[in-house]
């Protein structure tokens, strides 16, 4: 089995191999079956994914059922330069226009309407993992560009992500203030498909985890007002999550919840 997801040619692709028997011959041929995302449904929520006919990633399809049963639809399209994303924008206005350090994305310009909003800058780890990120806007009041949030992370020996940590920035204090912390754990030893379809558009290279988690815990930076989330995974018959079946567990209250998956198989 091969999973396939490209955002740019050089991006990443998780191989597995399924081996069939059709008769006890040493000469039987080994054949690779190709998983692509397409689909993520949640409630009345779903992504889905577009691809060229070079296996590109170009758009985001994202669909959600109103109140009222209108379906509201964005479309995010990733705009290809020199073999690689150079910039992402949707139907509703946004745009963002990316740098590159080698192959990671280390700064994204954000626009609304064509007037720049906010920048994003990024920073990796020796294993290339996204490790920090900060947004910047422009206030005078505080003297021009001045951060505004910042999130760290870190991972496990696996590259699954173990924690998140949240912060504003205070300008009285000239730092960073944190706001909420999330931790995961309980990891499988499947491939992680969330993170396909998880919207990043001011980084979409970027990868979180190789696995899927079977717990997280998010709480503020006191640790109240704690969330508990508990998550149990259906997978294909090339190990890709199909469906994932999530309870959360909030001042007393438990909540349940599904998320679907959907590949297609070449």
């Amino acid at each position: 089995m091969k999973f396939k997801h490209t955002l740019t040619r050089w991006a990443l692709l998780l191989p597995a191999i399924l081996l069939y028997n059709c008769d006890s011959s040493d000469d039987d041929p080994v054949r690779e079956t190709v998983y692509t995302p397409v689909k993520m449904e949640a409630g009345d929520t779903s992504v889905e994914l577009q691809y060229n006919t070079a296996g590109e990633l170009t758009h985001s399809v994202t669909k959600q059922q109103a109140l009222n049963g209108v379906v509201l639809t964005s479309t995010l399209e990733y705009i290809y330069k020199d073999n690689r994303i150079d910039s992402a924008a949707s139907d509703t206005g946004f745009r963002a226009s990316f740098k590159y350090e080698g192959d990671k994305i280390v700064r994204a310009e954000e626009y609304i309407d064509a007037t720049w909003v906010q920048r994003h800058t990024f920073a990796y780890d020796a294993k290339g993992r996204l490790k920090e990120s900060v947004t910047l806007q422009n206030i005078p009041e505080e003297g021009g560009i001045t951060p505004v949030y910042k999130s760290t992370y870190l991972y496990d020996e696996h590259d699954n992500l173990i924690a998140h940590d949240y912060y504003y920035y205070s300008p009285g204090k000239k730092d960073f203030v944190l706001l909420t912390v999330s931790r995961m754990s309980d990891y499988d030893t499947q491939p992680n498909a969330e993170d396909f379809f998880s919207a990043h558009p001011f980084n979409p290279l970027v990868k979180f985890r190789k696995n899927n988690p079977g717990k997280m815990v998010v709480s503020n930076a006191a640790g109240l007002g704690k969330s508990e989330y508990t998550f149990t995974y259906t997978y294909n018959a090339g190990g890709y999550p199909v469906k994932k079946d999530a309870s959360v567990l909030f001042d007393g209250v438990t909540t349940t919840s599904e998320v679907r998956y959907f590949f297609t198989e070449e």
